[in-house]
C-alpha cells in the first residue's frame, strides 16, 4: 500500500487489531474498536500513550525511531497490566494517510502458545532450526508435559499421519504402547531434573496399530535463566537394528553353545595376557570356580614361571606369543592346575584384530596331552583336531562379523555398510583430490516378475545382477544391496563420464542374460541413476537422493536406461 492510499472502510468496522502511530516517536494516533477491546482501554487512554508503552520488558526497547520497515513482522509481548494477561503478537506495518497525515498502520496478530514457542524457537535456536530442517529422523518440539507443539514431516509419517496438525497437542506418551507409558513418563521426568540421560528405547504404535521399535532422545531447550522451556525430541525407527541385534544374539548363543560344549579348553586373552573369557571345560580342567580366572593374568594362574622338564622360561614364551602369534600357531607347553599339579597342554593360538588391524585378542584352544606327549602320532591327531576346532570357531566369528554387513540373499554389502563406507570414501576422495560417483540401480517391472513367476524367480534375478556387478567392478568399488530390488555402486576415482559408461555396460550385459521360468523365456532389465561427489552434492544423503532422482527420471523415460542427474538420458533400448 502506498503512502497516499486512503482506506475506504472504517477501521472500527474491521475485526482485526489496528493501531495508527506517528513515524519517529511512535505516538499512538488512533486505535480501532478491536484494538481497544484487546488492551482494555478507552480511545483517550490509548492515544495518550506511545507505542513502546504497550510493550512488556525488553520489547519496549525495540526501536528508538519507528518506521514501517522497522516494525514489520516483529513478534513482541504486550504488558500484562494493560491486557490482564500475557499476549504475544506479530506486527504487520505499512505507511498510509490517516486524517490527512502520513503515519504507520500497525496490524497486531495474536500468537497462540504453540506459534509463540515455535517462533521463539526458530529465532533464537539456530542449531535446532537447522536440525529440524536437515535431520533424516523424526524431530519434534514438545512442551514440558509431553504434548507435541510441532514436528518435521517425517515425524508425522513415522507414526502414520499425513497432515502437520494431526499430531498437534497429542502427548508423545500416547504414541507408545500402554505398557511403556509409565517407564517413559519416569524417564521424561528424570530428563527434566537432569538425573537421567536423554536417550531410551521404547515400543511405539503407529496410527494403523502396528508396533515398532523407537529410540527417543530428549534435549532440553532452556530459557535465559536456565530453566526448562520446552523439549527438542528426536525419534528414530530402530526396528531394523533391533532385528539385526536379535539375529546376532542368536548367532552369539550358537557360538557360546559351541564353545561351552567343546571338550577342549578355550581362552580369550587381551594383548597383555589377561584372561577375558574361559569356557567351562577349561575351568573344570584347571580346577577353578566359574568366573575365577576372568580378569587374571595367565602367568598368575595356569602358566608356571619355569617348565620343569625343559627349564624353559614360560613368561618369555607368553610375551613372544602376544608379540607375534604366528610364531606360536601350535604350541605345547606345561601348565599348572590350581592344586599345583603340572599338566601338558597343546595350544592352537589365533589372533583377532580390529578393523584397523590392531591386535585386540588372542584366542587359544587347548587339549590335555599329558599322557600322549610321548606318542607323536596321537599328538599329531590332537593337533589336527585343535586346528579344526579353531577354524570352526574362527569361521563362526567371521560369520558373525560378516552377517552384520552382508545381505544374505546376494552376498553383497548391505545398507548399513554402505552408510559407513560412503562417508569414508568421500573423505578419502576429498583428501586425494580424486572424483567419486555413485550409481543407483533398480530392476524394471520386478514386482510383475515376482507376481508372474514367484519369489524364487525374483531371487534368481537378484542373485544374477549381484554376480554381474561383482564380476565387473574393481576391488576398490563398493557394491551394496540398498533394499528390495535396488542396488548402489560406489565408484571411487570414477568421473561422471566413466560412471555413466560403466553403468551402461552393466545395463547392456544384464539385458543380454537369458532367464527361463516355468518353461517361459524371460528378459529382465534395469534402470540406472548416476550422481557425482562435489559436482552434484557434497554429502552422502544428497548424493543418494540425486542418484535416486535420476533413476526416477530413467523410469519415467521408459526404463532400461542410464540417466545422469539432473535429467540427461544416456541410453535406451
Amino acid at each position: 500500500m502506498s503512502k497516499n492510499t486512503q482506506y475506504l472502510v472504517s477501521p472500527d468496522s474491521l475485526p482485526i487489531h489496528l493501531l495508527f502511530i506517528t513515524q519517529g516517536d511512535g505516538q499512538i494516533r488512533h486505535g480501532n474498536q478491536s484494538a481497544l477491546n484487546m488492551f482494555g482501554l478507552s480511545l483517550t487512554q490509548l492515544t495518550a500513550l506511545k507505542f513502546p508503552e504497550l510493550l512488556h520488558g525488553k520489547h519496549a526497547e525495540i526501536e528508538d525511531h519507528f518506521s514501517a520497515a522497522s516494525l514489520n513482522q516483529k513478534v513482541v509481548q504486550l504488558k500484562p497490566n494493560i491486557s490482564n494477561k500475557h499476549i504475544w503478537v506479530e506486527l504487520y506495518a505499512n505507511e498510509l494517510m490517516h486524517e490527512n497525515e502520513s503515519c504507520i498502520c500497525v496490524v497486531l496478530k495474536e500468537y497462540s502458545d504453540s506459534q509463540l514457542i515455535l517462533s521463539e524457537f526458530i529465532q533464537t535456536n539456530v542449531l535446532y532450526q537447522n536440525l529440524m530442517r536437515i535431520t533424516p529422523d523424526a524431530a519434534f518440539i514438545i512442551d514440558l508435559t509431553g504434548k507435541i507443539i510441532c514436528s518435521t514431516t517425517y515425524g508425522q509419517t513415522l507414526f502414520g499421519y499425513m497432515h502437520a496438525d494431526d499430531l498437534a497437542h497429542t502427548s508423545i506418551f500416547d504414541l507408545l504402547v500402554p505398557q511403556e507409558i509409565t517407564r517413559a513418563r519416569k524417564h521424561f521426568a528424570q530428563v527434566l531434573t537432569g538425573t537421567e540421560a536423554g536417550m531410551q528405547e521404547y515400543t511405539a504404535i503407529r496410527k494403523t496399530g502396528q508396533n515398532f521399535w523407537l529410540e527417543l532422545n530428549f534435549g532440553i531447550i532452556r530459557q535465559q535463566d536456565n530453566t526448562p522451556k520446552s523439549i527438542f525430541l528426536v525419534a528414530r525407527d530402530i526396528s531394523q537394528r533391533k532385528k539385526i541385534e536379535t539375529e546376532l544374539q542368536t548367532q552369539e548363543t550358537h557360538y557360546r553353545t559351541l564353545v561351552e560344549s567343546a571338550r577342549s579348553m578355550i581362552l580369550h586373552m587381551s594383548p597383555d595376557g589377561h584372561i577375558l573369557f574361559v569356557n567351562k571345560y577349561a575351568e573344570e580342567f584347571f580346577g577353578f570356580a566359574p568366573g575365577e580366572l576372568v580378569g587374571k593374568h595367565v602367568m598368575d594362574t595356569i602358566v608356571p614361571e619355569i617348565e620343569t622338564s625343559t627349564n624353559r622360561d614360560l613368561s618369555q614364551m607368553i610375551e613372544e606369543i602376544f608379540h607375534d602369534v604366528n610364531n606360536y600357531r601350535i604350541n605345547i607347553n606345561e601348565n599348572i592346575r590350581k592344586n599345583g599339579e603340572r599338566v601338558w597342554v597343546a595350544w592352537s593360538n589365533g589372533a583377532i584384530f580390529d578393523a584397523q588391524g590392531k591386535l585386540i585378542e588372542v584366542c587359544s584352544v587347548g587339549n590335555d596331552v599329558t599322557e600322549q606327549r610321548q606318542a607323536q602320532h596321537e599328538l599329531a591327531e590332537a593337533h589336527n583336531q585343535l586346528q579344526l576346532q579353531y577354524q570352526e570357531i574362527h569361521l563362526l566369528q567371521e560369520k558373525l562379523r560378516d552377517q552384520a554387513t552382508r545381505d544374505p540373499l546376494t552376498n553383497l554389502f548391505n545398507r548399513r555398510y554402505l552408510e559407513e563406507t560412503l562417508l569414508r570414501e568421500m573423505a578419502r576422495c576429498e583428501r586425494e583430490k580424486i572424483p567419486l560417483a555413485i550409481v543407483m540401480i533398480d530392476i524394471d517391472y520386478f514386482k510383475k516378475t515376482n507376481d508372474a513367476f514367484g519369489h524364487e524367480a525374483g531371487d534368481q534375478i537378484l542373485r544374477s545382477i549381484a554376480a554381474l556387478l561383482q564380476n565387473h567392478t574393481r576391488d576398490e568399488d563398493v557394491v551394496c544391496r540398498y533394499g528390495g530390488e535396488e542396488f548402489i555402486a560406489v565408484l571411487p576415482g570414477a568421473s561422471l563420464d566413466q560412471a555413466q559408461k560403466r553403468a551402461e555396460f552393466w545395463r547392456s550385459e544384464f539385458q543380454s542374460l537369458d532367464f527361463t521360468f516355468d518353461g517361459i523365456a524371460h528378459q529382465a532389465t534395469f534402470s540406472c541413476g548416476v550422481s557425482a561427489y562435489n559436482q552434484h552434492g557434497n554429502n552422502a544423503d544428497t548424493l543418494i537422493k540425486l542418484a535416486d532422482d535420476a533413476l526416477y527420471q530413467a523410469k519415467s523415460n521408459g526404463r532400461n536406461q542410464v540417466v545422469i542427474y539432473p535429467s540427461t538420458s544416456t541410453s535406451i533400448v
